[in-house]
């Protein structure tokens, strides 16, 4: 008796707005998978790299041999392709599909201090090169972002940081690495 209660009028206004409310565009929930990794998680590359300083917080170029080049790993998440939690034909592993990915890194270079080069390399199961972008970290604290597109089944990702001798412009300039962030 519901339908008594009210009038033709009513009814039709609620069919008319319960049909629009279908016509709104519906927005899709996404979330980000961010991993904060401290400098210290990063290794020398090459046998004579040069002199780290290594904390729990920072890592500062501390001599003038060696290439003074760190690498830092990326932890991505990868899927299995099949859907029964057994591995699949072959052993093949799937990455969940991202359209790309952004690593922050957080450096502090004085105004006279070296140059902080910054390279994220994308690197096949085999360690041949996919690609790679490069860029510079700036003066003072900064927070310099590379962004790379990602695909299914594309390697490995590095972060490659070159940081130039301290002091090799003037007295008293340094650089340091504290963290990088990686944000799929």
């Amino acid at each position: 008796m519901l339908y008594k209660i009210r009038s033709k009028r009513f009814w039709l206004s609620l069919g008319i707005i319960c049909f629009l409310t279908t016509l709104l565009p519906i927005e899709t929930v996404q979330a980000a998978d961010v991993k904060v990794y401290p400098a210290c998680m990063c290794v020398e590359n090459g046998n004579d790299t040069g002199d780290f300083n290594r904390s729990m917080y920072r890592i500062t170029r501390t001599g003038s041999t060696g290439s003074g080049i760190l690498l830092c790993p990326i932890v991505r998440d990868t899927v299995r392709s099949g859907s029964t939690g057994k591995e699949s034909k072959g052993g093949i592993w799937a990455k969940a599909y991202t359209p790309g990915f952004t690593v922050k890194v957080r450096t502090y270079r004085t105004n006279s201090g070296p140059s902080i080069r910054l390279t994220l390399h994308n690197r096949a199961y085999d360690g041949s090169s996919i690609s790679k972008v490069t860029k510079y970290a700036g003066v003072g604290h900064k927070v310099t972002e590379i962004f790379t597109k990602s695909k299914a089944n594309s390697g490995y990702y590095l972060l490659e940081v070159e940081m130039g001798v301290n002091g090799a412009t003037t007295k008293g300039g340094y650089a340091k690495l504290h963290s990088y962030e990686v944000v799929e």
